[in-house]
């Protein structure tokens, strides 16, 4: 019995020592070849002695493995249902013994970490979404003041103080600014509406979006003193006459022989009436300033350098540059070109060209001075629509230099059209019988009168009587005066009239209420001294209708039918 309690006794020291063996794997491992060696050779001392040799190496777990392996030998030679009990439990004890080791492991810090912050943005959105809900978002804007992230009430307070410290700041050209007051021209404003209607507008759940600037518009009610608006700006330091200075349009100038253009200068002159207009509309916009040239409130160049009405005032002066008037007298002439042209050019604010009418009034005045016309032979189309040869007797101070000098213009600005170089101008051509004149036939005894190129009164007539030598002769003259009424005097007679009107010496135009008949060949054998005798009705109406210095022609045309 004794032996059996010491056998249990080892049994259970023998347990013990296999569980300290299963900690360390490799002292288990030897364990179990020492447990097979003693199982095979039980009784062998010289194995025996190796695990006595190797057990000296080895902690003191494993010697206790070894004397616990010692202990099955000794029992296995007592008996084999201990030793197979014995080898059972040693089967099953590593089981048993990694179930009990298992244990939960704890979720790692970064997860830890990560659920917090969700959890605290989740946190951070909904406390925005619900600030928004009643708030402005991020850069917003009402009326042109910043209103981020304040409500309605804050937002109001904001935009009426900005009224009451309300300034325009006035842009001018040159960098210039000048300020205009809200309180100088007593600005007060009124919000139509709601502000709370404007924060509606935003979408609190994308209060985090990051969006462009939002700006919210009101209808407001501003009013001020126009009156003191409008003296403000009169006072503005570019309002002011001598700081205004008009635009300059391109200008056309000749160097070295050659036309350029310059370009337009822009002035600083304001309109009063676009300045006006343009501070008015900021003011009610509220607006922060206004820039008046933007606004258009400066006068402006209305011409570019490459407009067509530049450009065809340049080519008409390049023309003019190489055109020649020659006026031909007899065996003489006079060259009128380009450079003392030139000298007479205007160019007018729309680039038209004109000619200076002292200019030539003064070269024609110069032309009968030198040159005498009287004699000369000139071409006139009578009214039955032939032309005949008249020879002129207005001397060259009789010529209507006025009407020559208008014609001499408007051969200059013919040649500036660049159709012709040269033009040529006859001393027979300076005598111009024009529009008003009156025209007499000798031939047929008749008398038409033409004013501003209208007939407006015929009549026959009776001439100078040939048989005599007192043939009224042919030409071309001027009326010298008019007298009403008038005696006639002569050699051989004294005779008084009621209308006078002489053009060739002692010739002229007159009543005759002793003539019984006029025209036909009457004056074959009752004609005149020379004169033009006329009825006296007609020669009422030609004395109403022309004034000295107008043209008598007279001509011998073909005999009336």
């Amino acid at each position: 019995m004794e032996q059996e309690r010491e056998q249990a006794e080892l049994e259970t020291e023998k347990i013990d020592n296999v569980e300290s063996a299963e900690a360390e794997p490799k002292t288990e491992e030897k364990t179990g070849e020492n447990a097979d060696t003693a199982k095979a050779e039980p009784k062998t001392e010289e194995k025996a002695e190796e695990n006595a040799d190797t057990a000296e190496a080895k902690p003191k777990t494993e010697e206790k493995a070894e004397q616990s392996t010692n202990t099955v030998v000794t029992q296995e030679s007592q008996g084999k249902g201990q030793s197979a009990e014995t080898a059972i439990a040693l089967e099953a004890e590593p089981y048993v013994i990694s179930m009990v080791k298992k244990e939960r492991k704890p979720l790692p810090v970064g997860w830890k970490i990560c659920m917090t912050v969700c959890l605290g943005l989740v946190l951070v959105y909904l406390a925005g979404t619900a600030f928004f809900a009643t708030h402005f978002g991020w850069d917003t804007t009402l009326n042109g003041v910043d209103v981020s992230l304040m409500s309605a009430a804050h937002a109001r307070d904001a935009v009426y103080a900005f009224a009451d410290h309300y300034r325009l700041e006035i842009q001018e050209r040159g960098d210039e600014k000048e300020y205009l007051q809200g309180a100088d021209i007593d600005l007060h404003i009124q919000l139509q509406g709601t502000i709370q209607e404007c924060i509606r507008q935003q979408n609190p759940f994308l209060w985090f979006y990051p969006a462009d600037e939002r700006e919210f518009t009101m209808d407001t009610q501003v009013t001020y003193d126009t009156a003191k608006l409008y003296q403000n700006l009169n006072d503005l330091h570019g309002m002011q006459r001598e700081y205004m200075t008009p635009p300059v349009e391109p200008q056309i100038v000749r160097k070295f022989g050659t036309f350029i253009v310059e370009k337009s200068q822009e002035g600083r002159q304001l309109l009063p009436y676009d300045v006006r207009h343009a501070v008015r509309t900021a003011i009610e916009d509220l607006e922060t300033s206004v820039n008046l040239e933007t606004a258009g409130c400066y006068a402006a160049p209305q011409y570019d350098v490459d407009d067509p009405a530049i450009l065809k005032a340049v080519s008409a002066l390049e023309a003019l540059q190489e055109a020649k008037i020659i006026y031909r007298f007899a065996e003489e002439e006079e060259v009128l070109q380009g450079e003392r042209i030139l000298n007479w050019i205007s160019i007018s604010d729309d680039y038209m060209l004109s000619v200076d009418r002292e200019d030539t009034q003064a070269y024609v005045e110069h032309l009968i001075e030198e040159y005498e016309i009287r004699g000369e032979s000139i071409s006139f189309e009578t009214s039955d629509g032939k032309t005949v040869q008249v020879t002129s007797y207005v001397r060259s101070s009789d010529l209507d230099t006025a009407a020559e000098a208008e014609r001499l213009e408007a051969m200059i600005l013919e040649l500036a059209e660049g159709s012709k170089q040269v033009m040529v101008r006859k001393s027979s051509e300076l005598m111009e019988i024009g529009d008003t004149y009156i025209e007499i036939n000798l031939t047929t005894q008749h008398l038409y009168g033409y004013k501003d190129g209208k007939l407006i009164l015929e009549t026959d007539i009776v001439s100078g009587l040939p048989s005599t030598g007192c043939a009224t002769p042919a030409g071309v003259y001027r009326i010298r005066s008019k007298s009403s009424p008038a005696i006639l005097v002569g050699e051989t007679y004294r005779t008084p009239v009621s209308y006078w009107m002489p053009f060739n010496g002692g010739i002229g135009l007159h009543d005759a209420t002793w003539q019984s008949s006029f025209g036909g060949t009457r004056y074959l054998s009752n004609g005149s001294h020379g004169c033009i005798n006329l009825p006296l009705q007609m020669a009422k109406e030609i004395y109403e209708n022309y004034d000295a210095g107008d043209i008598v022609v007279l001509y011998h045309g073909s005999t009336a039918e």
